[in-house]
């Protein structure tokens, strides 16, 4: 049997092949490289999630920190405490008490909603000490904040705020058991003068960060504690290690990186620490690399399974692929040989932006240009369209009933009829006007001479039945239009309202500019139109095309131009968004809005919209 080349085969068997090949060889590589960097990335992975744990768990523990000094500076703050601290030493007790019930109200109720604060002391200088707070801790008797080391460090940083890794014992008095306390202290300095009044001592439990580092510690694999700079620590899930001295060989590594992660001695683990922004505090998690291990051989379990199931589906997926990219190709065969059969209404969609979509639109496109060529040959169309437009100009021979006209209007003159006269006037001056073929657009008010024209012989016709209004802006005068636009509405209103109206019939003619278009609008009293039927017509005239002219149309027995004529005429000459539309309400009568371009000369473009004022 002879062997069949590679590039003789089947587009389609081609792509399969060679997605096939293509599928195996990376699925090969990316498990190979999943496998040898799973670990390196997995870890990286687990430590930047538990570093970004430890940030927020400083940033929490800075927030409550934070929250009491900005109280302990707002007390600070108070008017009646610095009062009360500047005042001489009480010389009685009822002096005495009655300043501690009132630091201690302002204490109670600045620190009401701060509940991780035990106690709060304000000393004055004077040896006065004011106290407040749920904890029963009190200080020794004669107690002097001056001659403490909290208070030289104060004096040599030149700090008004320092945050203490824990409390002094020394100076309370003690219960017999420890206390889970860390102390913010700060100056009082007179708010005016500056001068330092005092200090205040705020003892914060320090269950509060055991409370934040719980999420931590309550993983075996884990454990979080708090270090100040000296490497004291300040917190321990085991309480017996708080203010003990953190002695792993790499602290000090760790406290001058300030953040970030480190491997520990012997590869045991890593350590993760954050420094804090508030307090200078370091919180350090210690994650064994068991943790991380168990992470890592999970993954490499996983795609171990995923590299079984691809390697099944591969063949499934080359096979698809191939199929994907060869049917375009296949479907646009087939409609290049429907065009080549001479049918051209195909409609290929391209579903992609490669080379064949673009082949596939730029296929589309060209059938439909073709289309249109063929279809609507521009040119022999316009030449058509006015034909029929001078079509429905001369239809009967004006120049003959012109010369009638003239002719009975002397007869009426000699024999005195004026009536007779003035309507062989009006009509000869219609159909003058009518006649003239040289001027496709004529100025405004030449077509409103025209409708005068003609309303005068249909008040002649119907007397005093009969009324016409005219509103038109005399800006609007001078502007040019297609001729004949505007009477067979009028023509139309007179029609349908005489028919319609028992009493007498009105006609208004208003005509002005607004939106930067010229508006002409035929309004009658007559009895209007049906709701359902004026939508018909709406629809009729916004779907009509100026290809589709009408050429005569009926009303009782008469003919005129029609309204669908006129709005073909409109979107032949200026395009579809002009045009004819109807508003109408039956029983009170109907308006036809005709809505045309500013032409301020006969073959020039539109009025800038910008010289039109609105109305």
């Amino acid at each position: 049997m002879k062997a069949v080349k590679f590039k003789d085969l089947r587009m389609q068997n081609k792509l399969f092949l060679a997605f096939l090949s293509v599928i195996l060889v990376i699925m090969m590589l990316i498990l190979y490289f999943s496998m040898t960097v799973s670990e390196t990335s997995i870890r990286t992975q687990m430590l930047d999630s538990i570093q970004e744990t430890t940030r927020q768990m400083g940033e929490n523990i800075d927030n409550v920190i934070q929250g009491v000094l900005d109280v302990s500076t707002q007390v600070c703050s108070d008017e009646t405490i610095c009062s009360v601290l500047q005042e001489a030493k009480p010389e009685t007790e009822e002096a005495y008490y009655r300043n501690d019930r009132t630091v201690k109200g302002i204490l109670d109720s600045s620190f009401a909603t701060e509940f991780s604060v035990e106690s709060v002391f304000i000393c004055s200088y004077n040896g006065s000490i004011y106290a407040a707070g749920k904890n029963k801790l009190s200080l020794i008797e004669n107690y002097d904040f001056t001659r403490t080391a909290w208070f030289e460090d104060m004096k040599i940083s030149g700090k008004n705020t320092m945050i203490l890794s824990g409390y002094d014992v020394n100076s309370y008095i003690t219960t017999g058991e420890a206390q889970k306390l860390f102390s913010v202290v700060k100056r009082i300095n007179e708010p005016v003068t500056g001068k330092e009044i005092g200090c205040m001592i705020v003892d914060m439990n320090s269950d509060i960060l055991g409370n934040v580092l719980q999420s931590v510690n309550s993983n075996s694999y884990q454990q979080a504690l708090i270090i100040d700079n000296n490497k004291k620590t300040i917190y321990h899930p085991d309480s017996k290690y708080i203010g003990t001295q953190y002695r792993e060989p790499q602290v000090s590594q760790l406290l001058s990186m300030g953040d970030g992660y480190l491997e520990a001695g012997g590869g045991k683990g890593y350590f993760v620490f954050n420094t804090s922004r508030v307090t200078g505090w370091s919180i350090l998690c210690v994650v064994e690399n068991r943790y991380i291990m168990d992470s890592v051989n999970r993954l490499r379990l996983f795609l171990a399974v995923v590299a079984a199931f691809c390697l099944v589906l591969s063949v499934y997926i080359a096979r698809n692929l191939s199929r994907n990219i060869s049917e375009p190709v296949s479907r646009l065969q087939e409609q290049m040989h429907r065009v080549e059969e001479g049918d051209f209404d195909v409609d290929i969609r391209a579903e992609s932006q490669d080379e064949i979509g673009r082949l596939t639109h730029a296929f589309d496109r060209m059938v439909g240009r073709t289309k249109e060529l063929i279809e609507n040959v521009y040119q022999s169309g316009i030449y058509q369209k006015e034909a029929e437009l001078n079509a429905l100009q001369a239809q009967i021979n004006p120049h003959f009933l012109y010369n009638t006209l003239q002719t009975i209007d002397m007869m009426a003159e000699e024999e005195g009829v004026q009536e007779i006269s003035d309507a062989c006037q009006a009509l000869s001056k219609i159909f003058r006007y009518s006649i003239n073929r040289g001027r496709e657009f004529v100025r405004l008010r030449e077509e409103i001479v025209h409708i005068r024209n003609y309303m005068l012989i249909q008040q002649l016709r119907f007397g005093n039945k009969l009324e016409v209004e005219y509103d038109v802006e005399k800006s609007c005068e001078d502007l040019f239009i297609v001729k004949l636009l505007i009477q067979p509405l009028v023509e139309n209103a007179v029609v349908h309202g005489i028919e319609n109206v028992l009493g007498k019939c009105k006609v208004q003619i208003r005509v002005y500019r607004a939106d930067g278009c010229l508006f002409a609008e035929v309004m009658d009293n007559g009895n209007g139109i049906e709701e359902c039927k004026l939508e018909e017509l709406n629809e009729c005239l916004q779907k009509s095309s100026e290809k589709k002219m009408v050429h005569e149309e009926e009303y009782g027995g008469g003919r005129s131009i029609g309204l669908e004529n006129t709005n073909a005429r409109i979107k032949l000459y200026f395009g579809r968004e002009y045009g004819i539309t109807i508003e109408s309400e039956e029983g009170a009568g109907t308006c036809v809005r005709l809505r045309l371009p500013i032409k301020n000369e006969q073959t020039g473009g539109k009025e800038d919209v910008r010289s039109v004022s609105s109305r």
